[in-house]
């Protein structure tokens, strides 16, 4: 099955967001599977950490399956300006296609907590001719 990338961004004063979603290539363990490649880089003049993240899902029936973390891919990481933190996820959908939408909560070095919202992006695999 041909597969197609969609890169989506996020920005605030103190982080850009950016995300890339595609299909798992076919196969019976890779129904309705997306992987998701997430490049967070800090904007700001402050160090910052990364606290948390929030998946929200939303199948094509509505239902909506939350996945929280208290930390990204098993790490706080610390962000210098300028730096960028790439990591990957995979999620899955109870349908063909549906939504993601979430979130990440960011402390600066001056003691701000940040909460940083994703657009919410469609995921669904490519259509066969």
């Amino acid at each position: 099955m041909p597969t197609s990338a969609v890169s989506t961004s996020s920005s605030t004063p103190c982080l850009r967001v950016q995300v890339r979603t595609e299909p798992l290539e076919a196969g019976t363990w890779a129904q309705n599977r997306f992987r998701l490649r997430v490049d967070l880089t800090n904007t700001s003049l402050h160090s910052c950490i990364i606290l948390s993240r929030l998946w929200r899902l939303i199948d094509a029936e509505h239902r909506v399956t939350e996945l929280r973390g208290h930390c990204v891919s098993g790490q706080r990481p610390e962000l210098q300006p300028g730096v960028t933190y790439t990591f990957a996820n995979e999620v899955q959908l109870a349908s063909e296609w549906g939504s993601l939408e979430g979130s990440f909560r960011v402390l600066d070095e001056t003691g701000v907590l940040h909460e940083i919202e994703l657009d919410r992006r469609l995921l669904a695999s490519p259509i066969m001719a």
